[in-house]
This record gives structure tokens, sequence and C-alpha cells, in this order.
């Protein structure tokens, strides 16, 4: 087998060792993997434990509601299901700042409809600010379910303490009765048992949620210039969508995973109520296909 060479380079307390396929920044207590070929954050590691499995990924879909599929998105928008890992990988490097190094990937998306930039700016305390950008390029498409990163983090770290809206699931255009407070819960607390799983869990108006073991040790999510939607839960997305057919299961078949599947998010389109056989949401409660913008930190809890 054959070895890619290691370039190593240092900026103050972090050092970073780089090949063709992946990145490593490394500070005094924590290490951050990035693979640069599909463009994604692939680990967090804080004093040898794992936070995150799998980092920060551009995610455009939602496991379709009852209401989505009445409206037909589970088809007319199934493109953006796996956009990102589908997508080409135009740019993907790391450079020094002057506070640390920042990784920017960028990819071309649905065969080129549209293109997502993504930033991670690293510092040698272990904070991340993650920037997202996304700009549509051509197409006719009218609306994105959802605008958010997807991240897979350590089971150990379901105690879930959030400054929002709750403290039961709210959206977009169903958050009036939830009141933004501080709130402390766990991860078991997050989904909602509807008859066929489908979206379920989210927060919104968030200012800062932390996901930590019963120690208080793990990570916290800060909004930077807009408030966040965030949900965790430990159920994948594929648990959760029924595929382009209506699958006819219900909650109570589902099986925990051994990881937690969060969403960190600009916003979702709302989920509406009006009827479940057609209607779409509200105009003010879709999010256009056009250029959208936020950015975030992600900051170690020692």
């Amino acid at each position: 087998t054959q070895v890619a060479s290691v370039a190593f380079s240092r900026k103050g307390k972090l050092e970073v060792a780089q090949t063709a396929e992946s990145a490593t920044i490394s500070g005094k207590d924590f290490s951050i993997a990035f693979d640069l070929q599909k463009g994604m954050m692939t680990r967090y590691t804080l004093k040898g434990e794992l936070l995150l499995e799998q980092g920060p990924q551009p995610a455009f879909w939602r496991a379709p509601t009852d209401n989505d599929i009445g409206a037909g998105y589970n088809r007319s928008q199934r493109m953006w299901r796996n956009a990102y890992e589908m997508g080409k990988t135009t740019e993907a490097k790391v450079t020094p700042i002057a506070t640390g190094y920042e990784v920017v990937f960028k990819k071309e998306l649905v065969n080129g409809d549209a293109e997502v930039y993504q930033v991670f700016s690293v510092y040698d305390d272990g904070s991340v600010k993650v920037d997202n950008r996304f700009t549509p390029v051509k197409g006719t498409h009218k609306i994105l379910l959802r605008f958010g990163n997807d991240l897979i983090v350590n089971k150990q770290l379901d105690q879930i303490q959030f400054y929002g809206r709750g403290p039961w699931e709210n959206y977009w255009d169903r958050k009036t009765a939830s009141f933004v407070g501080l709130y402390k819960q766990t991860v078991d607390d997050q989904y909602f048992p509807y008859a066929r799983p489908q979206e379920s869990g989210n927060k919104t108006d968030v200012r800062w949620v932390a996901l930590t073991n019963k120690k208080g040790k793990g990570l916290r999510i800060e909004y930077a210039d807009s408030l966040l939607n965030f949900s965790a839960l430990p159920y994948s997305l594929d648990d959760l969508d029924p595929e382009v057919e209506k699958k006819q299961y219900h909650s109570g078949e589902l099986i925990k995973r051994p990881e937690i599947y969060m969403h960190v998010d600009l916003q979702q389109s709302g989920v509406q109520g009006i009827d479940s056989w057609g209607s779409q949401p509200l105009e003010q409660y879709r999010i256009p296909y056009k250029k959208q913008q936020y950015s975030y930190w992600i900051r170690p809890l020692r």
C-alpha cells in the first residue's frame, strides 16, 4: 500500500498534519479531522474523548412530515436529500489565519444548480466558527425544505441545555405557545412519537445549546449572526424518512441508534396545518431558492 506524504505546519499553539486526502488540526487537548475529498469535518476529539463522530455537513432535507407528503415534497424535493454527499467538490484548502487555521470547502450541488460554501475557522482554545453560504446558480426550484447542518454526536452527550423556544418541539410557523427560556432536557425527551415516523423535535430561536455528559463535559453551540434551530434525536434520517413511496410503519417500531443525530439549522420551511392533501406552508414560512447564509460557534466544554 502507498502511504500519502504528510505535511506538518504550526500556527501558535496549533499544529496541522495534512495529506492530499485529509487534514488534522491539533491543539493542547483537542484534535479536529477533515476529509478534504468529501469536503467535511469527520471528527472532533477533546481530551481523548470523541465528541463529534461527524462534523457539521450542509443539509437541505428533512424527514417528510405528513403535510410534506400531501404537498408532494417527498417527490418534488427529493433531489436535495443527499445533495451534499453527491455534490462535486470544487475547492478544499487549509490556510493559516491571524488567530489559527481556516478550512474551506466549496461544492456544486444538484448538477450545478447551486453552490454551497463552508468555512471552518479553528482557534487554539478548540473553538470552531462554522460559516455556511448557499448560492443558487440556475434551475427553477421553488423552495428549500431546510438549510442547515447535520452532525453525529457521541451518545454519552445526552444531557441537553438550551436557551431558545421550548420546552416542546416548535417550528417557524408553529411556535407561539413555545416561550423563549432556559431549558434542561435529555435526548430521550426530544422525539415526539407521531403515528408514522417523520420530522420531529425541532426547537426555534435558539441562542445556544449545550450537549454534555452527566459531568457537564461536551460541546456548546452558539449563534453568531442568526438565531438557530436545532434538534437532537437518537434516530437517523434514514429511520424517519419514508422514502419515495410512503411506507406504513410506526414510531413504536423505531430502535434507538448508538449515536445522536443533530441538526443545527438556519431554518426549516414551515410544517403548516392547513390540510394534509395538497397545501404548502404559507409563503412567508417557505425558505426561498435564494442566497442563504448563517454562522455559529462550536465551543468545547471542559
